[in-house]
């Protein structure tokens, strides 16, 4: 888009509309001095009552008027009226100055309007003039202008008003000059203002236009990453924060598709996986349970109850997912259950405990409980493999952390190892079905983990620097009911 061929459009735009009005102006005010030359003489001839009550209908008119400003715009009184006041069954209600309004005049006003919805009426040396309206809700609204003596000079007043228009006739010759010289100068005004303003939108609008132009280009060409900054007025700045909106939105969804691509790579994997994994757990849990009762009166029992109790967990829990794992090769709808994460997390580590001596392992959790809405077995498998992955990338001694942190809407449970890290390229293809960098590692991993963090209403996050350890994210919704 060119910016110089836009902002000659809109100088020309501009003064077209700016010189219209200036050439309508100036016949308006024409129209008028001819039309005032036309109508002087028959004002000169009315007489004194006819030019009060043209005088009072406006009044009213203008009364009415407030009063209808007044119930349109949310009670903003207009400055024309003197006071207001509402009668309804509860008693009065003043609105505008109220010291204007005494018992007697109000009980006045009253009475007289339930003569006529208005009127005048005369209370110590002061004329009130009013307006009655009913509103729907039953209440009555009173409003009006106050008069001094004065009022009654208001005759002599116009017919000189309208006196002082005949002697305005020998100036029509001069307001006819001044005319054409407020249309040049105003004519020229509306050239120089439509020409910077033409000018500065051509840049507020043409330049963000022509960003957006290029960015949709990329995103055609499947270069979701795009993002402009806002500039220009507030309109097109509007336009743009959408088009960013719009950008992440796509990405999003880009990266979802993805996923369902990668879920259906490995589905036909999982299918063996629950086959060859279902056999040997139930022969491991019968053995347990043998184990547990053989020692149940022994003083070893104490030693090994908890970890019996662990793998027994464990195996129950690798019992369930096989099950699952075998319906239709896929993850079926997660059992949604409130749980305290503290527990989920702390039971997990403690499976690792003989393993995780050997590194500086800190798992950093709030004291108080975390609550959220997820499937237990889900989210244990999620954590077992993280909490490996970290222990695979570490060498004895690094710190290995672990840490959840609950915010106003979100948690996050975060594993962070301190080892080789990852580079870009190995970030994005960590999450795709058989990508590994293990020797004996199958690549399912963090497949397994996003697609199950997406079946709780989550998101997996992996930040990763070679050299610098990496950390995946997981983050879950909040339940605080």
């Amino acid at each position: 888009m060119k910016l110089k061929s836009f902002g000659h459009k809109l100088f020309l735009l501009f003064l077209m509309f700016a010189i219209i009005p200036a050439v309508i102006i100036t016949l308006f005010g024409y129209f008028l001095l001819v039309e005032s030359g036309e109508q002087a003489e028959y004002r000169e001839n009315l007489y004194p009552g006819e030019l009060t009550r043209y005088y009072n209908d406006l009044l009213f008119d203008n009364i009415e008027a407030g009063i209808e400003q007044y119930l349109a715009t949310a009670r903003i009184i207009s400055p024309l009226l003197d006071f207001i006041f509402i009668q309804s069954d509860s008693g009065l209600q003043a609105i505008k100055r109220p010291e204007l309004l005494s018992p007697e005049l109000t009980a006045d006003i009253i009475k007289t309007a339930g003569v006529r919805p208005r009127g005048f009426v005369e209370k110590e040396n002061q004329y009130y003039q009013f307006s009655m309206k009913e509103l729907e809700t039953g209440e009555k609204l009173y409003a009006g202008l106050v008069h001094d003596l004065t009022y009654s000079d208001l005759v002599t007043t116009l017919r000189t008003s309208y006196a002082s228009e005949t002697a305005g006739r020998s100036l029509r010759q001069r307001y006819i000059i001044f005319l054409a010289m407020l249309f040049i100068t105003v004519s020229l005004l509306m050239v120089a203002v439509a020409y910077l303003f033409s000018n500065r939108l051509a840049k507020n609008i043409a330049r963000p236009l022509s960003e957006l132009s290029e960015a949709s280009k990329e995103i055609a060409g499947g270069n979701f990453d795009q993002k402009i900054e806002p500039a220009g007025d507030r309109e097109i700045q509007t336009l743009v924060e959408n088009f960013n909106r719009m950008a992440a939105q796509l990405e999003q969804i880009t990266a979802r598709l993805a996923q369902t691509q990668r879920v259906a790579a490995w589905r036909q994997v999982a299918r063996r996986f629950a086959h060859e994994l279902k056999n040997p757990l139930q022969p491991l849990l019968i053995s347990l349970y043998q184990i547990e009762k053989q020692l149940l009166d022994t003083e070893a029992y104490d030693k090994i109850y908890e970890p019996l109790k662990a793998a027994s967990e464990e195996l129950k829990h690798l019992t369930n997912l096989a099950e699952r794992f075998s319906h239709l090769a896929k993850l079926p709808p997660p059992q949604m259950e409130r749980a305290d994460l503290i527990k989920i997390i702390r039971s997990v580590a403690r499976l690792y405990e003989a393993r995780l001596v050997k590194f500086d392992f800190v798992i950093d959790l709030p004291e108080r409980e975390v609550i959220a809405r997820v499937d237990t077995a889900y989210l244990r498998e999620a954590l077992h493999n993280l909490l490996q992955n970290a222990i695979d990338a570490s060498t004895e001694g690094e710190r290995i952390v672990v840490k959840l942190d609950a915010l106003d809407e979100r948690i996050n449970i975060s594993i962070t190892d301190y080892g080789e890290g990852m580079s870009p390229q190995t970030v994005t293809s960590a999450r795709l079905p058989y990508y590994t960098t293990k020797d004996r590692g199958t690549g399912l991993g963090l497949a397994i983990v996003e697609k199950s963090v997406n079946e709780l209403g989550g998101q997996l996050f992996i930040e990763s620097q070679s050299g610098f350890g990496t950390t995946v994210t997981i983050t879950l919704p909040y339940d605080k009911g």
